[in-house]
């Protein structure tokens, strides 16, 4: 668990699998979001498995103090060094309200802070300028166009490569 100011990233438990059935519907999960319904038995299942972290992969429930559950962030362990992030605000309500700056802003530190990371990865759609605004606010610079990359909403689409390296992180004050 990673707890500042009203924000706490948390490990799923059992009770938020209503909610993430909820989110898993394209309108939740936005206009530049992958999306793979997942049945509650699937989920369920993997909750019982790994309760979605692993050495690979971990998915993490964003939630606000006085909101309750906002969103989920994945963290991609891809290879020795790099991690790749997703973030995703599902409460539409709460989109736009700086909130996935703050996360991010918590789990660089986090990370760079408690594992051998040279990098950090996201990508995002091309047409996605919020999330490309969110990265560059946290130090991440993009490194290049990733060609049908994203398959969301019955197409592939491209995505921009964004990264921050342990060196950028350092520079900008928040380590």
């Amino acid at each position: 668990m990673i707890k500042k100011d009203n924000i706490l990233i948390r490990t799923i438990k059992e009770k938020d699998l209503d909610t993430l059935i909820k989110w898993e519907t394209p309108e939740i999960r936005g206009r530049y979001q992958e999306f793979h319904f997942r049945s509650r038995i699937e989920m369920e299942k993997k909750y019982n498995e790994d309760g979605y972290i692993s050495d690979e992969m971990q998915v993490l429930i964003i939630e606000l103090k006085d909101f309750g559950p906002t969103g989920l962030l994945f963290i991609n362990f891809k290879q020795e060094g790099v991690v790749n992030l997703g973030l995703v605000i599902t409460e539409v309500e709460k989109r736009g309200a700086g909130i996935g700056q703050k996360v991010l802003k918590i789990i660089l530190k986090h990370l760079f802070s408690n594992y051998p990371l040279a990098r950090i990865e996201a990508d995002t759609d091309v047409e996605n300028k919020a999330a490309q605004q969110v990265l560059k606010s946290a130090g991440f610079s993009q490194e290049g166009r990733l060609r049908n990359y994203r398959y969301h909403h019955g197409k592939f689409n491209d995505s921009y490569l964004y990264s921050i390296t342990k060196e950028d992180y350092c520079k900008t004050g928040e380590a």
